[in-house]
């Protein structure tokens, strides 16, 4: 019986911190289907207040996929070099990074501009850290495990 609450406390956890990495993705996602598809002016303002929203990065990259514009930060630097050590082709789709920025978990999603209202800008990246929701995740799994723990003194007494 304990093996099995044990069990389902490992199976808990992993899928909360799966749930919450991907809500992550989406909203992320979201914002560059907003971005890309809507025909906005790409100004620093609005880049600026759709990343203050999603608490992401936001930068406009060039054809060669340096950063043009960035809203703040230094993921978006770092995300932009892995996706420019990337093939070309890859370049040109949508693209999504999972990585580590000074021991800080990451995501990015890299979406080509289909209109392009700057001619220097060719695609968005935005970029948000997966801390919060990795706290978030240790803390419930803490709680269950403790729960867990509760419920295997229980039994043991009983």
């Amino acid at each position: 019986m304990l093996l099995a609450m044990l069990a389902a406390w490992v199976i808990a956890t992993v899928a909360f911190t799966r749930t919450l990495e991907q809500r992550v993705e989406s909203q992320i996602g979201n914002a560059a289907n907003v971005i890309t598809r809507n025909g906005l002016p790409l100004t620093t303002e609005l880049l600026q207040r759709v990343a203050d929203l999603q608490q992401a990065e936001i930068a406009l990259l060039g054809t060669d996929g340096a950063v043009i514009t960035s809203t703040h930060g230094t993921l978006s630097a770092f995300a932009a070099r892995e996706i420019s050590r990337q093939p070309a082709e890859a370049r040109g789709t949508d693209t999504m990074l999972h990585f580590e920025a000074a021991g800080e978990p990451a995501i990015a999603i890299v979406r080509p501009l289909v209109e392009r209202i700057d001619p220097r800008a060719s695609a968005v990246l935005i970029t948000a850290s997966l801390r919060d929701a990795r706290d978030a995740a240790r803390r419930a799994a803490l709680g269950m495990g403790l729960a867990v723990r509760a419920a295997g003194g229980l039994l043991v007494v009983l």
